[in-house]
């Protein structure tokens, strides 16, 4: 269930982060109050294909990953569906 429906109608940018790292997601969580858009937890290694739909639904322009290489790898970066 997508938790970022009712406050983020649309949304210009949307953070995309692991849990794995919470250092990364605390730090993104900030970045993404202060742009007002949401931040969706995703795996090390693939967007989960409700995330990409309710990236799409909310007519995102800019999706920023939160963490390095290591933490976030190129499928992510691509938005490859697990």
């Amino acid at each position: 269930m997508i938790t970022n429906q009712k406050p983020f109608p649309l949304a210009d940018a949307a953070f995309l982060a692991t849990d794995s790292t919470f250092p990364d997601a605390l730090a993104g969580a900030a970045l993404a109050g202060a742009r007002f858009a949401p931040i969706h937890l995703v795996r090390q290694d693939c967007v989960p294909l409700d995330v990409l739909e309710e990236i799409g639904r909310q007519h995102v322009r800019d999706v920023i990953l939160v963490g390095g290489e290591p933490t976030l790898n190129s499928n992510v970066m691509n938005l490859y569906s697990c």
